[in-house]
């Protein structure tokens, strides 16, 4: 892991130096884990999903070698007038049956 740059003193994305130390900051904070990482087929997958009013997310991730899992991809999508109505189980199993199908590829 690289060192925290100068100017990027911050707790979270909190703002303390101006414009520039959040520019740095942020671009420090985006470089560091958790990045996308390779996909190993071999390994098992880890499926994470939610689900808002009107939106739904899922992120693919593995174990690494360093014992935490990192996400390999990541997805989102807008509901249609339809699924708004459904209620908040069904919401959440849409987001599942969508993650499974988006990366059925993998996970067979």
């Amino acid at each position: 892991m690289s060192e925290r740059p100068e100017g990027a003193e911050t707790v979270g994305i909190r703002r303390k130096k101006g414009k520039k130390g959040n520019i740095i900051a942020l671009k420090w904070r985006i470089s560091q884990a958790p990045v996308l990482v390779h996909a190993d087929p071999d390994a098992q997958f880890h499926l994470e999903t939610d689900t808002l009013n009107y939106t739904y997310g899922a992120v693919l991730s593995q174990k690494q070698t360093d014992g935490h899992h990192h996400p390999i991809s990541f997805m989102s999508k807008s509901m249609n007038p339809a699924e708004w109505n459904y209620g908040i189980p069904n919401k959440e199993a849409l987001a599942i049956v969508k993650g499974l199908q988006n990366w059925c590829h993998w996970l067979k």
